[in-house]
């Protein structure tokens, strides 16, 4: 008789709130599956809360608040495994207390390297970190990560990695796009941003191009420190509009009139060279042409599938790559025929083949 596997999924973040987990919710949805998570403010998912309360901002208070949530991770991951549960840990936060817990418990050990440690996180003793993230990734029984770059962190073999990329499930729509369209009598490229809203993504070059070209328009969303500075800028800007949070069925209609879906990640930031974004397959799936960092993983795509554009990093970059194509209407309708068939021929099963892909490590 064929045992179906119970899933524990941890993450160090509220239900819900990060798209990697709730991808593998998706791809384990064949299995019963709990959460254990950190900070959710829904009484629905309070059960799932590992703590309840986020740390403190600062420093210190993310070393206090890490040490507090592993410690309380591996003692709610070691009450609800059993023998032949599968505790899926998303980052090195997780899966020390994780596979401790699992060890002790005769479960299996799914480790989900979702952003490497030592660049995402401000610790100290980088290289010890990065050791202990292959160490640990050696010794689970699957790891998986949403792009090969990440594996070339190591320097070390991983001979039980998979790559599972970052592939959002939104319903692919064939798309008739009207681009470039005139406004006040001349043509208009409009940028569109749909993401968190953080610097070393290249939102403060759009926004400064749209307030100095009348020809550029910026509808941007979601939420994060830059809030704030584009809620202004839009408040000054009739060009540039802010549309808040949203939801990722919410694309294909907030893409509407968009003409070039941006994904700049500049290297300002380290992790920004292993970078494995949603926006990569999101342009596919909405026939958008996406702009790209000339130095993140799938700049290569973009230029070989001719999706898009890539350039490097700065305003004088972006405001050179504007000046050159903005007048090119039939490049945008290539780049986004393109888009719609590679996502057709590549993608539009990704999700029944990741749930055979590891049928057998959960039965």
């Amino acid at each position: 008789m064929t045992v179906v596997a119970r899933i524990l999924i941890l993450r160090a973040l509220p239900y819900g709130a990060d798209s990697r987990a709730v991808r593998w919710g998706q791809i384990y949805s064949a299995h019963p599956t709990s959460w254990g998570c950190w900070g959710s403010k829904d009484p629905a998912h309070q059960a799932s809360n590992i703590l309840k309360n986020r740390p403190s901002t600062g420093y210190w208070g993310f070393v206090f608040g890490y040490c507090k949530f592993i410690f309380a991770a591996f003692f709610f991951a070691y009450h609800r495994l059993s023998a032949g549960d599968t505790v899926v840990c998303v980052d090195l936060e997780t899966a020390v207390p994780g596979m401790l817990a699992a060890r002790l418990r005769g479960a299996r050990v799914h480790f989900d390297v979702a952003d490497p440690f030592d660049l995402a996180k401000p610790v100290p003793l980088k290289r010890f970190f990065r050791w202990l993230e292959w160490w640990v990734a050696k010794h689970a029984d699957v790891v998986t990560v949403p792009h090969s770059s990440r594996l070339d962190l190591y320097g070390r073999p991983l001979t039980n990695a998979q790559i599972v990329e970052n592939v959002p499930l939104l319903p692919f729509m064939q798309q008739l796009r009207t681009f470039l369209k005139d406004a006040n009598g001349q043509a208009a490229m409009t940028f569109g941003y749909f993401g968190t809203l953080e610097t070393h993504r290249g939102l403060e070059d759009i926004v400064k191009l749209a307030m100095e070209n009348e020809a550029v328009c910026f509808k941007v969303g979601g939420r994060g420190a830059l809030e704030s500075f584009i809620r202004k800028a839009s408040a000054s800007c009739p060009r540039i509009e802010f549309v808040g949070e949203y939801l990722p069925a919410d694309l294909p209609g907030l893409t509407r009139g968009v003409d070039v879906y941006c994904s700049l990640y500049y290297l300002s930031k380290p992790l920004h060279r292993y970078a494995a974004p949603n926006k990569f397959f999101e342009h596919l799936a909405l026939g958008l042409p996406v702009l790209m960092s000339a130095n993140t993983p799938y700049a290569k795509d973009v230029v070989e599938g001719e999706t898009g554009w890539v350039i490097e990093d700065g305003y004088e970059s972006l405001q050179a790559w504007f000046a050159s194509t903005r007048l090119y209407k039939s490049a945008f309708e290539s780049a986004s025929e393109n888009a719609q068939k590679k996502w057709q021929s590549s993608y539009q099963n990704w999700l029944t083949q990741q749930k055979e892909k590891l049928l057998a490590f959960n039965t």
